[in-house]
């Protein structure tokens, strides 16, 4: 089992709620009309992705793919 020497915080959102892009980008959408924010998975488990604890609060589509068209994380 590998763990890391120091702790990490991480915010955690559902894996339906990340985009990867054709380009390999990785994105979450704050709503249906709103534009990427561009983010770095740091890790997860089945079903959730750890992202940086510093997008805890903020707003997020958790079915982009059922509600948007354009999803592009340019």
């Amino acid at each position: 089992m590998l763990r890391l020497a120091e702790p990490v915080e991480v915010g955690t959102v559902p894996s339906s709620a990340v985009v990867t892009d054709a380009q390999g980008r990785t994105c979450i959408f704050p709503d249906a009309e709103a534009g990427p924010v561009a983010v770095t998975p740091a890790g997860g488990s089945l079903g959730t992705v750890d992202l940086d604890v510093g997008l805890v609060g903020r707003p997020v589509l958790v079915n982009p793919r059922q509600v948007r068209h354009d999803l592009d994380c340019g």
